[in-house]
């Protein structure tokens, strides 16, 4: 959604895709036929460092994420090794980067210093990352990610992001 809303905007995009993503052929071809670039550098701190330099971006996006179903399947999946680590990285590049890009970061919604799950923990570490920082930053904390295209089915956030939209629906016709 992010990179074709980007597009859409008439925006130069650059979409750096995980090679080791299950969708790497599919969002690959997708990505280049909607106008993207696609960048297929490895996850590794000299590699991200180069891309963040030879693209000269405004804006990253830190959208990067695993869930508990591919942690079951891949050991290397953690919230520590992917939401933390990968994201850490790419705000790594960014900081010793000439353009200074603002990064943007994918958060999460009750994220807090006493959190005790291990997926807030390491979105409450990247974010105090972030803000020690020199880069400009933006932090967005949504509370529900759903959707058709999710790999992973969640009733309860399907159906407490749909109870939501109901009620700011309603409370946007009352004036909201």
């Amino acid at each position: 959604y992010l990179v074709h809303g980007l597009l859409g905007r008439g925006l130069r995009t650059v979409a750096h895709i995980r090679t080791k993503s299950s969708k790497v052929a599919r969002l690959g071809s997708e990505f280049e036929s909607a106008g993207a670039q696609v960048a297929l550098e490895d996850w590794e701190e000299g590699a991200i460092a180069a891309l963040v330099e030879r693209v000269q971006p405004t804006v990253v996006f830190g959208v990067l994420g695993t869930t508990r179903s591919r942690m079951k399947h891949d050991s290397r999946a953690s919230y520590e090794a992917v939401d933390y680590g990968l994201t850490a990285m790419a705000h790594r590049a960014c900081e010793i980067s000439q353009a200074t890009p603002r990064f943007v970061y994918l958060s999460a919604m009750g994220v807090r210093a006493s959190a005790r799950m291990p997926y807030m923990a390491v979105r409450w570490r990247m974010e105090g990352e972030l803000k020690a920082g020199k880069t400009p930053w933006m932090i967005v904390r949504p509370g529900f990610i759903s959707g058709s295209d999710r790999d992973e089915f969640r009733l309860g956030e399907r159906l407490a992001a749909n109870v939501s939209d109901g009620f700011l629906a309603v409370a946007g016709l009352l004036g909201g």
